[in-house]
């Protein structure tokens, strides 16, 4: 063997092996630390901008301090640690192509103004060899593992299997609760269950419900797994920007419009025609009527403002 080739085969294996040295170094410590390692400014730019690195690195940078206040840190926190788990996992088959990392504000401020963030939890997915990172819409995507998992599979090279392990507790809560309400019931047959179930008044109230709980994005809630609602420099936003998307806070309230709307048909179209009185029948029209615009306009306020391009108008 020649002495050109000799040296070559020294500098691929010394360059392997500090590979393999970079990704013991951050598993070790993802060990002490809950899958997750905690990174200061130093360690996050050894992490992340070390050419010779083999392996993916997702990082967020949170802010956890008390004082930062910072919802959304706290509650997306668990699902990354549980995806980290996972994934790092013994019986992972890709547990050595990535790291799970987390700066806090605190602990790097210097890098928060280098990459200009000025809100958080971002989180950053920064392929093997590659510098820059891709950026996860947490508006989009919102909080869960599984939606973390598919965006990591998008970048990766490798792909990550995730499985949420089964919360017995919600099922028990919920025999639990079947049976009570099956004994009572039962006990009182002739006096409530029979009379409720028929009644059309109790079908027409619960088709009622339904269907203002799936138009107003309750399944698609269910589906996309949206933020509550998102934190800006500008304090909480509750609608989300275009008619594709939305926040589980904007279908309480669209939800809340839709109901008073059916209720304002149902009682001008029912109970006002009943009152014998006619000046109160007038005056019941009237107020109602009112009510009926009011709250349409505000509905049709709402449109606009997710959609600004859509040509909708007040009081139409």
């Amino acid at each position: 063997m020649k002495i050109p080739e000799i040296i070559s085969i020294l500098i691929i294996a010394s360059i392997a092996l500090a590979k393999s040295a970079l990704l013991s170094k951050y598993d070790s410590l993802a060990q002490n630390q809950a899958g997750v390692v905690k990174l200061d400014d130093l360690s996050y730019n050894e992490l992340i901008r070390t050419p010779e690195r083999d392996f993916g690195v997702a990082v967020v940078l949170t802010a956890m301090d008390e004082r930062m206040k910072c919802t959304p840190c706290h509650k997306f926190a668990p699902e990354f640690h549980l995806l980290a788990k996972q994934a790092k996992g013994r019986r992972s088959t890709n547990k050595n192509s990535i790291v799970f990392a987390s700066l806090d504000f605190m602990d790097g401020q210097r890098t928060f103004n280098d990459l200009g963030l000025n809100t958080a939890p971002s989180l950053f997915y920064h392929p093997p060899h590659q510098l820059n990172g891709h950026l996860y819409d947490f508006n989009r995507n919102g909080f869960l593992a599984e939606r973390l998992v598919a965006f990591l599979n998008t970048h990766s090279p490798t792909k990550f299997a995730f499985k949420r392990p089964v919360d017995h507790t919600s099922t028990v809560i919920a025999l639990v609760l079947l049976t009570i309400l099956a004994v009572f019931a039962k006990k009182n047959w002739n006096t409530l269950t029979k009379p409720f179930i028929f009644s059309k008044w109790s079908w027409c109230m619960l088709t009622l419900i339904i269907i203002l709980t799936m138009t107003s994005g309750y399944m698609w809630n269910q589906i996309r797994k949206p933020p509550q609602m998102v934190m800006t420099k500008n304090g909480a936003q509750y609608f989300a920007n275009g008619v594709t998307n939305q926040y589980r806070a904007e279908t309480v309230i669209i939800g809340t419009i839709y109901a008073l709307l059916a209720s304002t048909i149902v009682i001008l179209t029912i109970s006002v025609p009943k009152i014998q009185n006619t000046g109160r029948q007038r005056a019941a029209a009237y107020l109602w009527t009112l009510i009926l615009i009011v709250t349409f306009s505000v509905l049709v306020y709402i449109f606009k403002m997710k959609q600004p391009i859509y040509p909708f108008r007040l009081f139409v």
